[in-house]
């Protein structure tokens, strides 16, 4: 099971010590066994972490094979994990930092030997991307990047742990979800899991009466709420749980499978000639295997990655790229969700500029999202930047020769012909069928095409939108599975701001001035860091208030119908 605390000799004197993590002080502290059930507390062996990190599970294992025992931690807050070297002496050193998904909250924590190389491994869950992400040690100086495996959508675990479930010598990963059902992942042996097959079963939970009592009372509490709120804002929760599942599944390449209580705990691989062909591969031929589209290789044992790994990033997955330190992302383009910066934005006084030299109030052009009207609007802050950042594009040229370039999960207004609608999708999503939004006209794409190019910017505008080449574009990404209202909502502390210190200290006042000329904006950093409260607020605000005031107008119409009710009998009377 993964703990905050976790037990071990640390200084080698055969005497069973304990440490642990506490969120709150920002500290691991270590009590050192005396081997008569008493532990010495020694201040000096306990140890700060970084004040804006939040510790939450430990565990200690030799990573690097000198007899003493390391510890290592998750960080929730700043997605990453830290490894801390022992000296076998009850101290610790040489903190080494290794960093999950982007917004990947990892928490629980375990050590084992995923790759059967003789030395342990880091395995963690981070609970925001819904992965388990394994480390690999590579020797005695740190870890290889993360290799994840997909939990399932919307997936929330109690806690994972290790052993070898199959006999196979892997080590294989169980994990409950809240739900109260338990799922094992069976290892490869090669560092990897078995996203392809994950066995479940059910677990029977026995409640006593009272909590059977405080339980049903709960859920009638939350149907009441449900009701009402069913009742308020259906269309606006199914739109957007609908729009949350789309985007997920559209960046989802495992399959989970989930089995009866009655289902046995199988794997099997069906194969009809020599050699096997693996991975859905089909013999054709006594030694010619014709592979599905994800799978290349004379046996279907290469994994295809479309559009290939950059920057020295290796395909170890179909579609999914173990980049080098320097780069992440899907493809280990650093994902950035911003503008070319040599794309141009047409000024209210007609001057035309690109966008890498936009300035804190110039004054553009946005275009109201269904292309009917052009916009004053007004640059607030450069949100992001790496003028010198090599970054993967998506250019969408349009048949009348405008373009524009977005990395890949910018996101951008295009009408959708099969639904007939106005939709604001991430640019890896954008197909040719699909028309761009341009003022007073919807333009069919010419072409779309995937290039690398240096420099990226990220200007965040009053409206959320921005003209560019003529184009309309969102400031927004989807990042942070918030819409583009929403996305509005929560920048409005951000605008309201802006007005008053303009409205005080003049037009050519800069409320967000600062000394950093590359890379996010301090406010912007500020939101990233308290992204999952952030979306916890907004989302609560905009499906809870129209519920209330519904309630609130019902209950008035109400009392306006029951006096016309009483003063209609008083005349019959």
């Amino acid at each position: 099971m993964s703990d905050r605390f976790a037990i071990g000799d640390l200084n080698n004197d055969q005497d069973v010590d304990i440490v642990f993590v506490d969120k709150n002080e920002h500290k691991i502290f270590i009590l050192l066994g005396n081997g008569d059930g008493y532990f010495s507390y020694q201040n000096e062996a306990t140890f700060s972490i970084i004040n804006d990190t939040l510790p939450t599970y430990i565990t200690l294992a030799d990573f690097n094979r000198d007899t003493c025992l390391d510890i290592a931690i998750t960080n929730h807050d700043k997605d990453h994990i830290r490894v801390f070297r022992g000296n076998c002496g009850g101290y610790f050193s040489e903190e080494s930092t290794f960093y999950t998904d982007l917004y990947s909250s990892p928490v629980f924590i375990h050590a084992a030997d995923f790759d059967r190389d003789g030395i342990l491994d880091i395995i963690s869950w981070n609970s925001e991307s819904m992965n388990l992400g394994i480390f690999l040690e590579y020797g005695d100086t740190g870890f290889k990047t993360q290799k994840s495996s997909f939990t399932g959508l919307n997936s929330k675990l109690i806690d994972i742990d290790i052993a070898d479930f199959n006999n196979d010598t892997h080590p294989d990963v169980i994990f409950i979800y809240n739900t109260h059902m338990i799922a094992i992942m069976f290892g490869l042996g090669n560092g990897f899991l078995d996203c392809e097959h994950i066995e479940s079963n059910s677990a029977q939970i026995l409640d006593t009466p009272l909590e059977t009592s405080k339980r049903m009372s709960i859920w009638s509490i939350c149907l009441i709420v449900v009701g009402i709120l069913i009742i308020a804002g259906v269309v606006l929760v199914t739109y957007i749980v609908t729009r949350k599942k789309e985007e997920t599944q559209a960046n989802t390449w495992t399959k989970i499978t989930t089995l009866s209580t009655t289902t046995a705990i199988t794997t099997s691989t069906k194969a009809t000639c020599l050699p096997v062909c693996y991975n859905g591969g089909t013999c054709i031929s006594a030694e010619n295997c014709m592979c599905t589209s994800r799978w290349k290789g004379a046996q279907c044992e290469i994994p295809v990655c479309s559009p290939a790994c950059l920057n020295g990033g290796t395909c170890t997955q179909p579609n999914f790229c173990d980049c080098t330190k320097d780069w992440k992302g899907a493809y280990c383009e650093t994902d950035n969700k911003c503008y070319y910066g040599k794309d141009q934005v047409q000024l209210v006084n007609g001057e035309k500029r690109s966008i890498e030299y936009l300035k804190v109030g110039d004054r553009v052009w946005s275009i109201s999202p269904d292309g009917s009207s052009l916009i004053e609007d007004e640059i607030v802050m450069m949100a992001d930047s790496g003028p010198n950042t090599p970054t993967m594009f998506y250019t969408f040229k349009t048949i009348e020769g405008y373009e524009v370039s977005l990395t890949n999960r910018h996101t951008i207004p295009v009408f959708d012909p099969n639904d007939n609608q106005i939709r604001i999708v991430r640019s890896s999503q954008v197909t040719r069928e699909h028309y761009l939004i341009m003022y007073n006209k919807k333009s069919a794409i010419e072409n779309i095409s995937i290039n690398t190019r240096i420099g990226f910017y990220a200007p965040l505008t009053l409206t959320g939108y921005l003209a560019v080449n003529n184009i309309s574009t969102s400031v927004f990404s989807d990042s942070y599975r918030l819409s583009q209202n929403s996305f509005q909502h929560a920048f409005m502390p951000v605008r309201v701001y802006y007005h008053v210190m303009r409205w005080y200290f003049g037009k050519t006042y800069n409320p967000f001035e600062t000394n950093i000329k590359e890379g996010l904006h301090p406010v912007v950093a500020f939101y990233k860091q308290h992204s999952g409260t952030i979306r916890t607020v907004v989302l609560t605000i905009e499906n809870v208030i129209p519920a209330l005031l519904i309630i609130f107008i019902l209950y008035y119409i109400q009392k306006i119908f029951i006096r016309l009710f009483y003063s209609g009998l008083d005349k019959s009377n």
